[in-house]
């Protein structure tokens, strides 16, 4: 936001300076506002470069992305990289799930639109209408998922369920579904309740998460504007079971406010490169995993 409000300040004086020159039509105030606009154009230039070089560098890492390039882990031989990873959102209603999921595609491709629509204001939250997996690039797709009542432990097994593609993302069905590579789980902090309703949650989600995918999952924090204690939030979250670079504060993009801030969007390539990077890992895992000869059967054949 401070990025913003420098820009219309600086705009303002340029424009301010031009009206008096207009109306005075003083040749020194002219040739102060043509002087001014010299002066200020290199930290212009030079914030424009700054800040634009890295939103492109991202784009360009996350555009190139091939499932399977950005993993450290070794698949062992016969390693079948899959057509292309799937990042999944999950969080309750009003936690921000569908303005992170559009803010996203806005940051990655510059323009802003809402490829999941809410019933209802956008800035109040609701029913996601959208749910289908849409292509953020050719070899990443994002979805929003059910929806949480709310996070208590025993929404847990509904959400493996939906990580391991047993169940789908159609809320009237327990038919199966495409597996999730990247569970990003959303929290909309609240100083009235804390990190108490999740912690449980979160003590019994990450073990099983690591389980069926070998790393931790992603969790972002949203209305990061109005948080001033994040230390705290993250040690909470920390102590419940999750890695603290796991997890990520953020301030969504909104319909009725997506001016493009360079900060928020690098903030959210970072996001989305992390997201990327841990599906990539558990897409490894999860292979080996499920193509391992067990060490009974070994034992068996020998």
């Amino acid at each position: 936001m401070e990025e913003i409000i420098v820009k219309r300040l600086l705009i303002g004086a340029i424009v301010l300076s031009l009206l008096g020159a207009i109306v005075t039509q003083n040749e020194t105030v002219f040739r102060g506002t043509i002087l001014l606009v010299v002066l200020l154009s290199p930290f212009g230039v030079a914030w424009y470069i700054n800040h634009t070089a890295e939103i492109r560098r991202l784009r360009e890492k996350i555009r190139d992305y091939r499932p399977g390039q950005w993993t450290a882990k070794d698949a062992g031989e016969g390693f079948q990289r899959p057509s292309k990873v799937r990042l999944g959102v999950f969080g309750v209603q009003d936690s921000g799930k569908s303005s992170f999921l559009n803010s996203l595609h806005f940051a990655f491709k510059g323009g802003w639109e809402q490829v999941y629509v809410e019933k209802g204001e956008a800035s109040d939250g609701g029913e996601t209408i959208f749910r289908d997996p849409a292509r953020l690039t050719e070899y990443v797709t994002t979805f929003d998922t059910r929806g949480l009542v709310d996070l208590s432990m025993y929404r847990v097994p509904g959400v493996i369920a939906e990580i391991t593609g047993k169940r789908g993302i159609n809320t009237r069905s327990w038919t199966k579904g495409e597996k999730v590579d990247c569970p990003i789980f959303i929290l909309r902090y609240s100083s009235a309740t804390g990190t108490r309703h999740c912690t449980d949650f979160l003590g019994s989600l990450v073990p099983e998460v690591r389980k069926q995918l070998g790393g931790y999952p992603i969790m972002v924090v949203t209305f990061a504007n109005g948080i001033s204690n994040r230390d705290e939030i993250l040690g909470d979250i920390n102590r419940a079971g999750m890695e603290k670079r796991s997890v990520f504060f953020i301030e969504n993009y909104t319909d009725v406010n997506h001016e493009m801030d360079s900060k928020t969007h690098i903030a959210l390539l970072k996001i989305l490169e992390a997201c990327i990077k841990r599906a990539d890992d558990n897409i490894t895992f999860r292979w080996r995993t499920e193509n391992e000869t067990p060490l009974e059967s070994i034992c068996e054949i020998m």
